[in-house]
């Protein structure tokens, strides 16, 4: 229970932090949501349906689904502070490339 909730407060970390940056770079709500919708779908492949469900789908995920997100919001976090309205589209197609990477690795027979 203490690493489910300790896993459960960096994802919000990690969420506040994506946020932040989002807004501090003048890219918005629709940023924010563009963000929050690429890394669900790259961490959770039924991340649309869930979320069709329930508006609080990712209080549901597994645990390694929650550790997948925080990392997708981390990469995505850097995309977003390098980017300007002009280039947040491809920093986020690179962030997408870098995160399913990270995924492949995370998910692989050690």
């Amino acid at each position: 229970a203490g690493a489910t909730a300790r896993e459960k407060l960096e994802y919000l970390h990690s969420y506040d932090k994506v946020k932040q940056t989002t807004f501090d770079g003048g890219h918005g709500v629709q940023g924010l949501c563009q963000v929050n919708r690429q890394v669900s779908r790259l961490a959770v492949p039924d991340a649309d349906s869930r979320r069709k469900q329930s508006l609080h789908w990712r209080k549901k995920c597994s645990s390694a689904e929650t550790v997948k997100i925080t990392v997708g919001n981390t990469v995505h976090e850097k995309a977003v502070k390098a980017s300007s309205k002009d280039t947040l589209d491809k920093n986020l197609g690179v962030a997408e490339d870098r995160t399913q990477q990270i995924y492949d690795i995370m998910d692989a027979p050690f």
